[in-house]
């Protein structure tokens, strides 16, 4: 029932993750 919040925050997790890198 989540995937709704996952594909709005896809992009924002994704940026997150290349911040880490």
């Amino acid at each position: 029932e989540d995937y709704r919040l996952w594909e709005d925050n896809r992009e924002t997790i994704r940026e997150v993750y290349e911040g880490l890198l």
